[in-house]
């Protein structure tokens, strides 16, 4: 509801920031890491991320193929799932 107050415990990049902003719910957040609560504030402060915070997921895709596909195999596995 609006006005309702979201308890955000990791702040990150602020996007559960942004969308409390948006539906008009008051928040409260932390973010331990200097680097994400300057990320935040840009966000907060100028509506967009800038260009040195954002993700570079190719890069990271690259590096994490093989981790992800023996992610696949471990979600493969039903002794693993939770029900």
């Amino acid at each position: 509801m609006p006005r309702d107050i979201v308890l955000i415990l990791f702040g990150g990049s602020g996007s559960e920031i942004e969308v409390c902003k948006v539906l008009d719910r008051q928040y409260i957040s932390a973010e331990v890491d200097e680097k994400y609560y300057k990320m935040i504030l840009d966000r907060l402060n100028k509506g967009r991320i800038q260009e040195k915070y954002r993700l570079r997921l190719k890069q990271y895709a690259k590096k994490n193929t093989e981790a992800e596909a023996q992610l696949m195999l471990l979600e493969d596995k039903e002794e693993y799932l939770t029900r």
